[in-house]
């Protein structure tokens, strides 16, 4: 316990001062912006950031370059017909975003162009019927996504699956199906698209959740990570090991 709390205080340390992490560790840490917006990722390329300007209530992309930040919606209001964006996520070109997007008492999954063009819906339902984005597959043919089997109508948001949502036709796929409550709002698809990595809560334990692998297929899956902790948000290095 005394080693992990004085682990915490030395990366504490580093953050104050802006030290560089010693050489081994090869990481530096830099603060590039201090929104007061909801942020999600920064783009495969590394030079843009998708976030949500609450001022205007519309899904913008910052420019990690020139600091120049721009709506790529247009339609956001709280006003009837009250409509506003949230949670997108990145095509592997850092060319488009997938968004989900509320509208009156309906959502949508949308897809458009970071200029604001070629705004296209592919899902529309209430609630959670509509999947919710997690991750856009390195092929650019699917949206990996939390949502409903297809055919189920109940307006339960604690009752999700891992589904892929097909960016060409709207059609939804099952990949895993998950018990009540299981499901955390994240993961991310490997490099090659081969596998996928998610945390999955325990069931009746909301505060433990574990990290797992699942083919593409959805035919197989082999938990990685397993300990006490609530383990989420897993992510890929670029040579996918």
């Amino acid at each position: 316990q005394e080693e992990v709390v004085a682990m915490g205080k030395k990366k504490l340390a580093y953050l104050s001062t802006k030290e560089k992490v010693p050489s081994s560790g090869e990481l530096t840490i830099t603060q590039v912006w201090a929104p007061s917006h909801d942020t999600y990722g920064v783009s495969p390329e590394g030079r843009y950031l998708n976030y949500i300007d609450w001022v205007s209530i519309e899904l913008a992309v910052k420019d990690l370059k020139t600091g120049e930040g721009r709506n790529v919606t247009d339609r956001g209001t709280w006003k009837p017909p009250m409509q506003f964006p949230d949670k997108s996520v990145w095509s592997h070109d850092s060319k488009k975003l997938s968004y989900f997007w509320y509208y009156v008492d309906s959502t949508q999954l949308r897809i458009l162009n970071i200029d604001g063009s070629g705004n296209r819906l592919l899902c529309t339902g209430r609630g959670l019927q509509t999947p919710w984005p997690i991750a856009w597959s390195p092929d650019g043919s699917y949206i990996l996504a939390l949502g409903k089997l297809p055919g189920d109508t109940s307006t339960d948001e604690n009752n999700g699956h891992l589904v892929a949502v097909s960016v060409e036709d709207g059609s939804i796929r099952l990949l895993k199906e998950l018990e009540p409550d299981q499901a955390d709002c994240c993961g991310s698809i490997s490099p090659d698209g081969q596998s996928i990595a998610y945390p999955l809560k325990e069931t009746g334990d909301s505060n433990k959740a574990n990290i797992y692998l699942l083919s593409e297929d959805g035919s197989s899956e082999t938990l990685v990570v397993e300990n006490p902790a609530h383990d989420t948000d897993p992510v890929w290095r670029p040579d996918g090991n």
